[in-house]
């Protein structure tokens, strides 16, 4: 349950370990959160907080497979976040094609900023 995750993330944060070695010890944690979602125990805010506390405590490599559930259920900001994602090959590979599908997507659900950016992609898709 929801509350185990936030015991195992505690346990795992308040040993000394480096980041590496915490991100690998919660990504499972991770994935549990997503079919704790897909089950109907979490709401997809409570699962949208935690993607956002993943990324303000510069932990966004777990946040990712977060956003990527919410980006599929059509929500723009995290549509966003993956678009740009693609586009400067941070935490997924580069792939401007990929980028220009999120931000199109983002951009189509209220997310202003994704059409300019979207733009830029486009520009490296023809050039490349």
């Amino acid at each position: 349950m929801p509350s185990e995750f936030r015991n195992n993330i505690s346990m795992a944060s308040n040993k000394n370990i480096t980041k590496k070695e915490f991100i690998k010890s919660i990504s499972t944690e991770v994935e549990e959160l997503v079919k704790f979602h897909e089950a109907g125990l979490i709401t997809t805010k409570t699962l949208y907080i935690f993607a956002r506390q993943f990324r303000l405590t510069e932990l966004e490599s777990l946040a990712i497979p977060i956003y990527e559930k919410l980006a599929n259920l059509g929500f723009g900001v995290p549509q966003y976040i993956l678009g740009m994602s693609y586009a400067q090959g941070v935490f997924k590979p580069q792939n401007y094609l990929k980028s220009y599908a999120w931000l199109n997507l983002a951009y189509s659900n209220g997310i202003e900023i994704a059409l300019q950016n979207r733009e830029k992609i486009s520009s490296q898709i023809t050039q490349s």
